[in-house]
């Protein structure tokens, strides 16, 4: 294995990535530009993915929103 590329699931995925983006460095590699339900970003061969929390349901876990 030679990389790993996290995915964070986000109350707001337009405000991550702006955060991301602006405040970190990293670039978009690619979003949905009308309607970001995911993201995927990078940095200096990092790669990080955004999801929108209500895209799926998770029954029994914790799920704590990142930011």
């Amino acid at each position: 294995m030679n990389s790993i590329a996290p995915q964070f699931i986000v109350k707001n995925v337009l405000e991550s990535v702006q955060f991301y983006t602006k405040k970190l460095g990293f670039d978009i590699n690619w979003m949905h530009k009308k309607d970001p339900k995911f993201a995927i970003l990078e940095k200096g061969g990092a790669t990080i993915m955004f999801q929108l929390q209500n895209q799926f349901k998770i029954q029994n876990i914790e799920i704590r929103i990142l930011r």
